[in-house]
């Protein structure tokens, strides 16, 4: 039985908001299937609640209050644009945080239509990864989903066709925050990093079935993919000209040496800035820089333990899978409550 049939059905446009681990994002699309999803409008609010799980509660509670007058107004926003439905969603970050009680007496936890759980979370990844393959030839065998959130890391396979079938799907402790973390702590040091992320994935499955295309979401990889494309530091980044693009081992193997070599450097903090800059042009004391630098590392050891020597860059992330699933098969969300 698949997880979920990919026939079309009535155009919508719904609104769709993603409570994630650093941000907070509404999606407001026209959608008929699975595979013809039309952006209307898309919004962002910088929320990294994740940082504060097992954290101070009278700052967890001001913090989830304040989210929750965000997702008010974005709500608002989607039925400006006259929407069918309005949906809240929450993932990793949520998870983490529904059994406290600052979150089951607040009002977010109202306004929360749903916190996906892993496997679904899955679906939704494989999902939203397969449409950015809608112009790429077919291939054989099942496609990997790679989703780089800051809470977590997410690992689904399955099959993608007229009908998606999960096979499986696993959830690991290397989210950008947790790289990140472990990074600084080990003073900027790659091959401490590297370590640390070879014994996590050591759990991932020794044999895999034959993998046709893996695909990544998330910052890390759509900012590596742009640095590749654009043209200079100045040019804007553009989501449609990365979706879909391929990025190669070698490249990141390329990058993860450039990295590994600032700790060799007389000045490593001027290295570490110049890095900053190039990521991201004039941002001041930003992190995006060691972000990619970290987040690299799994991509790396992943597409070494399944012997694949590309992987393609999806612009597409969690919110738009969930938008698709509510279009063509509502209940495989709507069963996921609070």
């Amino acid at each position: 039985m698949s997880d979920l049939n990919t026939n079309g059905t009535k155009m919508q446009r719904l609104g769709v908001i993603e409570i994630g681990s650093r941000a907070t994002r509404l999606l407001v699309a026209d959608i008929q299937d699975i595979m013809s999803l039309n952006q209307v409008k898309s919004r962002v609010m910088q929320s990294p609640i994740i940082e504060l799980v097992g954290g101070n509660e009278q700052k967890l509670r001001h913090e989830l209050d304040s989210l929750a007058a965000t997702i008010r107004s974005f709500v608002e926003d989607a039925r400006r644009e006259s929407v069918d439905r309005a949906f809240v969603f929450g993932t990793e970050a949520i998870r983490q945080l529904a059994e406290t009680t600052a979150f089951k007496h607040s009002d977010l936890a109202v306004l929360v239509d749903s916190v996906l759980d892993a496997r679904t979370e899955a679906l939704c990844s494989l999902v939203a990864g397969n449409m950015s393959m809608r112009d790429h030839k077919s291939v054989g065998g099942d496609t990997v989903v790679i989703d780089q959130g800051s809470g977590s890391m997410e690992i689904a396979i399955g099959t993608v066709g007229k009908e998606i079938h999960v096979h499986q799907y696993t959830s690991s402790p290397l989210g950008g925050t947790q790289l990140l973390q472990v990074f600084r702590e080990s003073k900027r040091s790659m091959g401490s990093l590297r370590a640390m992320v070879e014994t996590i994935l050591d759990s991932l499955p020794e044999r895999w079935p034959p993998i046709g295309r893996i695909i990544v979401m998330g910052t890390v990889s759509t900012k590596f993919a742009w640095l590749g494309i654009r043209h200079d530091r100045s040019e804007r980044y553009d989501p449609k000209r990365v979706d879909g693009a391929s990025i190669s081992l070698a490249s990141l193997l390329k990058v993860y040496s450039h990295i590994d070599s600032f700790s060799k450097q007389k000045d490593t903090e001027a290295a570490w800035a110049e890095f900053q800059d190039f990521v991201n042009p004039g941002e001041q004391g930003g992190d995006a820089g060691e972000r990619v630098a970290t987040g690299i590392v799994p991509l790396i050891e992943i597409l070494k333990k399944i012997g694949k020597s590309t992987c393609h860059v999806s612009a597409f992330g969690t919110r738009h899978g969930v938008a698709a699933i509510l279009t063509v098969a509502p209940e495989l969300i709507l069963s996921k409550g609070t």
